[in-house]
């Protein structure tokens, strides 16, 4: 038994770093790419997260229950439809893989509420970095095309 508790929690540890390797490789490159794409790398993120978080939630024998520090965490949570608050909170929970593991590791419970942060931090901002654009011009709503300029 313990070998499959030992398998599971491998499992999870190289899931975390898939995770973490994507994140970290998105965050320096939020100003370079187009706001579609982002979205699109943010949605793949925390559609892992969530995956993942239900993996630690039965490692961690935890309920479907929401605790009180996660309803904390999201009355204080703000959202954004800017780019330049959401960059910042993203890169808030920049971790290493080595670091992360470490405390998976050490403090699964702290790795897990980790991981949710981000998740629900990654569901706030995405509204900053939309599939689509659109405005008015001469009286007709028209599709913007995404340019990314360089300066």
């Amino acid at each position: 038994m313990a070998i499959k508790a030992e398998k599971y929690e491998k499992n999870i540890s190289a899931s975390i770093e898939k995770i973490i390797a994507k994140y970290s490789n998105l965050l320096p490159n939020l100003s370079k790419h187009k706001d579609s794409k982002i979205n699109k790398d943010l949605w793949g993120i925390r559609s892992d997260l969530e995956y993942l978080i239900v993996e630690m939630k039965h490692l961690l024998k935890k309920d479907l229950i929401e605790e009180r520090w996660q309803k904390n965490f999201l009355n204080e949570l703000k959202g954004t439809g800017s780019k330049t608050k959401a960059i910042p909170m993203l890169n808030e929970y920049s971790k290493t893989k080595t670091s992360l593991i470490a405390l998976f590791t050490k403090d699964k419970e702290q790795c897990y509420r980790y991981l949710w942060k981000l998740k629900e931090t990654i569901t706030v901002v995405l509204a900053a970095f939309p599939t689509e654009r659109f405005s008015w011009k001469n009286g007709k709503l028209v599709k913007e095309n995404e340019e990314i300029f360089e300066i």
